[in-house]
This record gives C-alpha cells, sequence and structure tokens, in this order.
C-alpha cells in the first residue's frame, strides 16, 4: 500500500495539472487548458483562410498545410 501511494505521489509532481474532468495528468498549465478544450467543446485556434476552427495549435498548422 506504502509503496502505491508512492507511486500516485511521484506521478503527481511530475504531472501537478489534473484534469478535473477525466483526472489526465499534465506537467504544464497550458497543456491542461489545451486539454480541456476537448471536453468543453471550445476551438479557439481559427484559420484565417476558411472558417475552419481547431482545440489546438497543432491541429490549425496540420490544417494549414495540407489545405491551404
Amino acid at each position: 500500500m506504502k509503496e502505491h501511494l508512492n507511486i500516485q505521489c511521484n506521478k503527481l509532481k511530475k504531472r501537478p495539472f489534473i484534469c478535473a474532468v477525466c483526472g489526465k495528468g499534465f506537467t504544464r498549465k497550458d497543456s491542461l487548458q489545451t486539454h480541456f478544450n476537448f471536453h468543453t467543446g471550445e476551438k479557439p485556434y481559427s484559420c484565417g483562410l476558411c472558417r475552419s476552427n481547431f482545440y489546438n495549435r497543432a491541429a490549425l498548422q496540420f490544417h494549414l498545410r495540407s489545405c491551404h
């Protein structure tokens, strides 16, 4: 039991930003926010060439390279 608690504690140290919805941990606060966009449905990244919107910047960049 003690070993299990230590493992969980180490995981929290490495990933202190925890999603309140699914429990997934992140090392950076901005990564948690991007992940949270999936839960909320928010798509804050917009293509300036068409009306497409994306959850994260990487998806927008992929769209720009492959579609425009």
